[in-house]
């Protein structure tokens, strides 16, 4: 609201002196308090004693608690302020007038109950003589000391030294007067124990206290790297902070020292980084670039990395949007029909032949036996399921011939021409099982997902790796981007190769995420947004490293 305040000053003759000044605020504040908006200066008036409030050409003052105005001469805590409208408080009067010209509210304000001498003679008088029968300011400081000393220092330090006063006094607590305040949630169980952290008097929590429970805790870094031994836990975990331990989240924690790593840790083959918003690296993402060892390694997606996992598999073709024609109809693909998300929401589940692949891509080998289906990759079951196959179908025919030609022989007796039969048989049968491998591992059947190969000792499939987590160093879920379609990070509908990273670059991660400090339309990101501090498990006494 806009007020005019004219100030009114009666001089000795009666004249009147007026001061002006304007306000543009929310609310107006009454009181003696030096910063109320419309300063009251006489003991008779509260520190806060009302506020003006309103808008849009309605206004009321209000009282604060059990404060006295009079509105047009009526007490009441609440008033309606329209011109002409008068309010009394202590001795001052407010007078409601008609708002000038680009102005929302007038108000006139004059002290109309100055004191006079005789008043405050006697006010003076009253506390001369209240102050005969009270002991000396001094006496009253050196008492309150000496209490206070008592109190605060003495008894907490005998009842934290002698267990015999700590229990004779427990129902006085004399301990909780120097506790700074309550402690996390995790550490509640020992919130009566303070024995637990602080095992010496007047000595800071040292790491040894911390390690008692958190031997198991991970290090942030290997010593062997850099040398973070000097640290105190409490350096970066302060407790007695309420609900949760107060950790420093803010990236200049982190940028201390990664963004001079070079000269903080000279073996580290880590890159220097910065704030997110501006001084992160491009990821790094761990590919795989030899399926047969497997071998993996960290690459830069300004390299374009290529990931070599021995599969063939083109997105683009799975995800026409007219579809696929399979052997049940026409079907369009999405995302989600072959990536399900963990439990946890951070990865997705491994893709498996039988649950995603298998309702298009069938693994049988003869048409006239359909539900007839290799296993899949093991190549020496496939080989034994085709051989079984055939070696049924040839017995079955052996059977007929039998049944038509019966002919009487001596048990375990086999006749030159029954010889003749079998060995064509068997001839048949691995004839037959030879053409199904070849079709089955080749281009059109494994060798359409597979790296295949024909061997002197059969059909291979070279083994198959896949990144589990493309960024080992960095936690992302999933669940909490659901609201972004899969396609706006992952260019899956463009890549015709499975050695395509579709990973998204950092720049379209800071199309949402912003830095430490919150910006219109993103999300404030700190380092540990991301990234998790104790990242390398430390064996306890030693300077052994696991990853």
């Amino acid at each position: 609201m806009k007020a005019r305040i004219d100030q009114i000053v009666r001089k000795r003759r009666g004249l009147a002196d007026v001061s002006e000044r304007g306000l543009d605020v929310a609310s107006i504040r009454i009181g003696r308090s030096g910063s109320a908006e419309l300063h009251l200066a006489d003991p008779r008036v509260r520190l806060d004693h009302a506020v003006i409030e309103g808008g849009d050409g309605r206004y009321e003052i209000r009282a604060f608690g059990d404060a006295i105005i009079l509105v047009d001469g009526q007490p009441n805590s609440v008033g309606v302020l329209r011109p002409g409208t008068r309010v009394s408080i202590g001795p001052y009067e407010l007078r409601i007038g008609e708002p000038p010209e680009g102005f929302d509210l007038m108000i006139s304000v004059e002290l109309v109950q100055p004191f006079d001498a005789e008043t405050a003679a006697e006010l003076t008088d009253e506390m001369r003589e209240i102050s005969r029968h009270l002991p000396g300011r001094r006496l009253v400081a050196w008492a309150l000391s000496a209490v206070i000393l008592a109190m605060f220092l003495a008894l907490p330090v005998i009842a934290a030294l002698s267990p015999g006063v700590r229990e004779a006094t427990k129902a006085f607590r004399p301990l909780a007067v120097w506790n700074s305040g309550p402690i996390a949630n995790v550490h509640r169980p020992i919130a009566d124990n303070c024995a637990a952290c602080h095992a010496k008097a007047f000595v800071q929590v040292e790491n040894t206290q911390c390690l008692a429970c958190h031997a198991a805790t991970r290090q942030h870094a290997d010593p062997r790297i850099v040398d973070l031994s000097g640290l105190r836990c409490e350096s970066c975990h302060k407790e007695h902070n309420g609900q949760k331990l107060a950790t420093r989240t803010d990236d200049g924690f982190c940028a201390g020292c990664h963004a001079n790593i070079a000269g903080v840790a000279p073996k580290t083959t880590l890159a220097a980084v910065g704030a997110f918003a501006t001084g992160h690296p491009e990821f790094r993402p761990t590919v795989v670039t030899d399926a047969a060892g497997p071998a993996f390694a960290r690459v830069s997606l300004d390299a374009k990395p290529a990931e070599s996992s021995n599969l063939r598999f083109p997105h683009d073709k799975h995800l026409k949007r007219e579809g696929l024609r399979t052997a049940t109809g026409v079907v369009t693909l999405t995302c989600a029909n072959c990536h399900t998300p963990d439990p946890s929401g951070m990865t997705m589940l491994p893709v498996r032949m039988e649950a995603q692949c298998g309702t298009c891509h069938t693994l049988g080998f003869e048409r006239r036996f359909p539900d007839w289906t290799v296993p899949h990759g093991e190549p020496d079951r496939v080989r034994r399921t085709i051989a079984g196959l055939y070696s049924q179908i040839a017995l079955a025919e052996r059977r007929e011939i039998d049944r038509a030609q019966p002919m009487r022989q001596r048990p375990g007796d086999v006749t030159p021409e029954e010889r003749i039969q079998r060995e064509g048989d068997r001839a048949w049968v691995e004839a037959r099982t030879e053409e199904a491998m070849a079709t089955t591992f080749g281009a059109g059947g494994c060798g359409f997902c597979h790296v295949t190969e024909k061997t002197p000792e059969g059909w291979t499939v070279k083994p198959v790796h896949v990144a589990r987590l493309f960024m080992e160093k960095a936690r992302f879920n999933h669940a909490r981007h659901t609201t972004t379609g899969c396609g706006e990070c992952h260019a899956a509908q463009t890549s015709s190769s499975s050695a395509d990273v579709m990973l998204p670059g950092i720049a379209t991660c800071r199309g949402c995420h912003g830095g430490d400090k919150p910006e219109v339309g993103k999300v404030a990101s700190t380092c540990l947004s991301c990234h998790a501090f104790h990242t390398h498990a430390v064996h306890i006494g030693s300077a052994e490293m696991t990853k």
